[in-house]
């Protein structure tokens, strides 16, 4: 299943997500199933770094990175943030639409949601961070960001 899923299914998921991007518009709306995405313009400039791989997931599971992140989620108020800030239970949800082998013709459809919000909330979560929580204020995501989150990013992979 791993050689099948590095030969057809990654190849299938980039093609899924470049393709959701190139119709995404670059600030504000839906995306995913009436999911919104707060963060429209970084998610889509980081996926295009990242030359649209996936970053949070791999065959059916989840990154350590992402196991992590949704502890994180989960554990806000520590922060001083509140949860439900956060789409902790569609990511959850998405991750069991993902793992499960009797809907395996939504994978795809469901790995890539997840990879969304994953790194929607991720980005959500440093700027909360770094910013404060305001009411929803989408100068707070500004593309300007996108260079010290990845950077954030890049050194906890290490």
């Amino acid at each position: 299943m791993l050689l099948m899923e590095n030969e057809h299914f990654l190849p299938a998921l980039k093609h899924n997500m470049t393709a959701f991007f190139s119709q995404m518009p670059d600030a504000g709306g839906h995306a995913m199933d009436n999911s919104s995405l707060r963060t429209n313009p970084l998610v889509k400039d980081f996926y295009s770094r990242q030359f649209y791989e996936p970053v949070w997931t791999s065959n059916t599971a989840l990154s350590e990175q992402a196991v992590v992140l949704l502890g994180l989620l989960d554990r806000a108020e520590i922060y001083g943030l509140e949860s439900s800030l956060f789409p902790v239970c569609e990511i959850r949800n998405e991750l069991e639409l993902m793992k499960n082998r009797e809907t395996r013709s939504n994978y795809l459809t469901s790995r890539m949601n997840l990879e969304l919000l994953l790194t929607d909330a991720c980005f959500r979560f440093m700027v909360f961070l770094k910013m404060g929580y305001y009411e929803f204020d989408s100068t707070l995501f500004s593309l300007q960001l996108l260079p010290v989150l990845l950077r954030i990013y890049q050194r906890s992979v290490k």
